[in-house]
């Protein structure tokens, strides 16, 4: 096996791809220092020796030690982010995002938006824990599939699909409580995040396309019925879709923790926020029931009076 990659980034890449490459075959590769666009060739094969590459070229031939470098996986994609640095190019977008985000929202759904009359935290957080879980489903099933357009089509078309289902069964039978969806939309993130997409490729690619598709559509489906019911009861309609909305931005934004963090645990985080909606989606439910006890209680000592 060949592979000629650039290492202009510095050394760090030079180390990274070394055992990547020694990781992934089980041998160690032998390098040709070639500088050509500032590259190097990896070359591996369980006899190649150093000496006999080195007979076939002037350029320097190697066998690099592995180091401690972090190298990527399933669980962390990112070939090009430099260990123990902070990505302040990152920050900088993100940070222009939510700017431009927060604004055009105030001027479209109104500048008291944010004000605890209008703002609805529980499709805040809706909104921005389906980013993650969306951003989850595009790596996971370039698992399985590659990471082609035409994958990242499918899956946004999953994705769309799922939510008009959603819409779909809310217009024909509205739930009466919404707080019960929670549970089977719990359990699925929770497969979700035990199982993983990468354990299906040991299935024939017609399986694997059913059982990945099935695996992170339905959380999809519970979230979008609960998120169409809560549109559907929202007294301020504008205010709750702006809401969600950010929430959604927001959301985009958290979806970078994963260069940290690594992507299984923005399932959980995800999870997180779904659990705190639920909390104050069902404290909101509380509060006009307490409301009516108290006003029950004091009828008789109105009568009396």
């Amino acid at each position: 096996m060949s592979v000629s990659f650039s290492v202009f980034a510095s050394d760090w890449m030079l180390h990274r791809l070394n055992n990547t490459i020694l990781k992934a075959t089980g041998l160690p590769p032998v390098v040709v220092l070639h500088g050509y666009n500032y590259g190097v060739t990896f070359l591996v094969g369980r006899e190649l020796m150093p000496q006999t590459v080195q007979s076939t070229t002037d350029f320097p031939v190697h066998v690099l030690p592995e180091v401690d470098i972090r190298i990527p996986t399933d669980d962390w994609p990112f070939l090009y982010l430099r260990p123990n640095t902070v990505p302040y190019a990152y920050l900088t977008v993100l940070t222009l995002i939510l700017v431009t985000a927060l604004v055009a929202v105030r001027q479209t759904f109104g500048a008291d938006l944010l004000t605890s009359r209008r703002f609805d935290p529980v499709l805040f957080l809706m909104g921005a824990a389906f980013l993650l879980l969306e951003t989850r489903m595009v790596t996971e099933l370039g698992l399985l599939f590659g990471s082609t357009w035409v994958v990242n089509a499918s899956v946004f078309a999953g994705v769309l699909v799922m939510v008009l289902l959603a819409n779909g069964y809310v217009i024909r039978r509205t739930p009466s409580r919404i707080q019960p969806w929670y549970v089977p939309l719990v359990i699925s993130l929770l497969a979700v995040w035990w199982l993983g997409a990468g354990m299906l490729n040991q299935f024939s690619l017609l399986t694997r396309g059913i059982l990945g598709g099935l695996l992170f559509a339905l959380p999809v489906f519970f979230a979008g019925v609960i998120v169409s019911t809560l549109l559907k009861r929202a007294q301020d309609v504008p205010g709750a879709l702006g809401s969600n909305i950010l929430g959604s931005v927001v959301g985009g934004c958290l979806e970078y923790l994963s260069m940290y963090a690594g992507l299984r645990k923005m399932t959980l985080l995800a999870m997180a926020l779904y659990l705190t909606a639920y909390l104050i989606l069902a404290r909101q439910a509380a509060q006009p029931e307490a409301a009516e006890e108290a006003a029950e209680a004091a009828l008789p000592r109105e009568a009396d009076a």
